[in-house]
């Protein structure tokens, strides 16, 4: 009895040893920080989860201060395990000028982990070209910043070992990702996961859409309707397409016979 109420007091003392770090460290989680971090599987949680309950937090949760406040930029997943098992972790501060230099560093930080799919590859790569590319572009002329971005992509497939155009099509698909997906990390984290389902080509268009189709697009998805985001997408295309018929159309009816010859003529001869 004496060693197990002994065991019982050391995991009290440390549930409240976590708990005044908590208060102590009083840590923010900023939303646009956390959306830039690629979900885990439901069976990698678990394991994560086993993992720290059994050997502890080993990696230091990363923040940085910025004026008062302590933002969570790295271990976002390991934070929410150790706060909802009050299990004690260790901490590790980062200096950066400002939210961008923030978002730079994790957005890197991710894509050196191993752990990533294809699609949260591309995602990462996408925003990090957005990224590096208006931060070279300034207030430069046309052609020399077409250069830069030239040289950026270039630089970005080397680094991350594909073709500048798929750095191209990674950046129309993390773009498009973020427009569909504005400030619901849990559908974007769904398509990233692959449980909803959404081809690349469809997703790489998103930035060229209305509201409207936006808006339907978003209602499709969290039903789990893909296929009525492709429709979504075609339709405006059919419905220019049957507009500019019924205009001909209509056109055409009030043309005289002689001038019908004529166009019938052109269309023979062309």
């Amino acid at each position: 009895m004496a060693k197990k109420f002994g065991f019982e007091q050391i995991k009290k003392a440390e549930q409240q040893k976590a708990r005044n770090l908590f208060n102590e460290l009083n840590i923010t989680i900023k939303e646009e920080l956390r959306m830039l971090i690629p979900p885990l599987t439901t069976e990698e949680i678990a394991g994560l989860e086993q993992s720290i309950k059994a050997e502890g937090c080993r990696e230091p949760i990363i923040l940085w201060k910025d004026e008062e406040e302590n933002i969570l930029i790295d271990g976002h997943n390991r934070y929410k395990i150790c706060q909802d098992n009050n299990l004690p972790f260790k901490t590790l501060f980062k200096e950066f000028k400002n939210l961008d230099e923030v978002k730079d560093w994790m957005i890197d930080n991710q894509l050196s982990r191993r752990n990533l799919t294809e699609l949260q590859k591309s995602y990462l790569r996408g925003l990090q070209y957005s990224r590096e590319k208006k931060s070279v572009g300034g207030d430069k002329k046309k052609s020399s910043g077409q250069n830069d971005q030239m040289e950026t992509r270039e630089k970005l497939a080397q680094e991350h070992k594909v073709s500048p155009k798929t750095i191209q099509r990674d950046e129309k698909f993390a773009l498009g990702l973020d427009k569909l997906t504005e400030g619901n990390k849990e559908l974007k984290d769904k398509i990233l996961n692959k449980t909803i389902k959404v081809p690349q080509s469809i997703i790489q268009e998103v930035s060229g859409w209305d509201k409207k189709q936006i808006e339907q697009a978003k209602k499709a998805l969290e039903n789990n309707e893909v296929e009525k985001l492709t429709k979504a997408e075609k339709e405006p295309k059919e419905k220019s397409s049957e507009v500019l018929i019924k205009s001909i159309t209509q056109k055409l009816k009030n043309c005289s016979y002689d001038i019908l010859l004529k166009i019938e003529d052109l269309i023979k001869s062309s």
